[in-house]
């Protein structure tokens, strides 16, 4: 899938840092494989490492953390994080139909 239908995706997520998305950037799976710690306390990485996926990083205004962007164009994802990818947590999670 191309990046532009997918930065539109992602501009109406709702989350108004995203609303000035301007471009995606190809990155393996290990450079945004960072672990997400689900309600039953258990720690998953989600990507597959060698996959190439649509991928950005946003700062959120006000907040030393930052929103990270993924998408392999069959879903969009969305998580927050501090400082080298510290405190994964999941944001947004939607398939693309």
């Amino acid at each position: 899938m191309k990046q532009e239908p997918l930065i539109q995706a992602f501009r109406t997520v709702g989350i108004p840092e995203l609303e000035k998305l301007e471009s995606l950037n190809e990155l393996p799976g290990r450079a945004v494989n960072l672990e997400y710690t689900l309600p039953s306390g258990q720690t998953v990485r989600l990507w597959e490492d060698e996959k190439i996926y649509w991928c950005n990083q946003i700062h959120k205004e006000n907040s030393d953390r930052c929103y990270g962007l993924i998408s392999d164009g069959t879903f969009l994802f969305v998580c927050e994080y501090g400082d080298y990818g510290r405190e994964a947590q999941i944001v947004f999670y939607q398939k693309i139909t």
